[in-house]
């Protein structure tokens, strides 16, 4: 395609339409294929270009379960340990990872995730649910179910 629209644009008969019609056919931007245009004409390639983008290596896959799946730890220590490869910014790292999981890529992590203090229940996790007889008080963080009157709920919502 890129070689046609050169060939086009040599000729002097190349307009916004073929560039637009291309743009649209491979899914890219305008800006992207005239991008491309400007390449071929000063490399003489007319292939369209490949996007490599970052890959997570198997190395970086474990030691990210050795972080317990934190990216953040995981980027800490990339950038603790230094090294000729350049560290991806921390959004592209978690994309490509959230990408590679989503995927089906397993996740061994080597400990357990750390339980900052006691558990205690939050508040946002008790829900209250209406019936037609009464109250269903639900406490999500203990898993128990209580049925109490609708005038006792109210009083109970209303003192918090």
């Amino acid at each position: 395609m890129v070689r046609r629209l050169l060939e086009r644009q040599q000729a002097g008969e190349l307009a916004t339409r073929h560039v637009r019609a291309v743009a649209e056919t491979v899914g890219v931007s305008e800006r992207t294929v005239w991008r491309w245009l400007e390449q071929a004409k000063t490399t003489g390639r007319v292939e369209v270009p490949v996007r490599q983008g970052y890959a997570v290596s198997d190395e970086v896959w474990e030691l990210l379960g050795e972080a317990g799946g934190n990216v953040s730890e995981l980027r800490r220590r990339l950038v603790a340990a230094g090294g000729e490869v350049p560290i991806p910014s921390m959004a592209t790292l978690s994309r490509v990872i959230r990408r590679d999981r989503r995927a089906g890529r397993a996740l061994l992590t080597g400990r357990e995730p750390e339980v900052a203090g006691a558990c205690r229940p939050d508040p946002l996790s008790v829900h209250v649910l209406s019936d037609v007889a009464g109250s269903v008080r639900l406490n999500v963080a203990s898993g128990q179910a209580t049925l109490v009157s609708r005038s006792m709920a109210l009083r109970r919502f209303l003192s918090r």
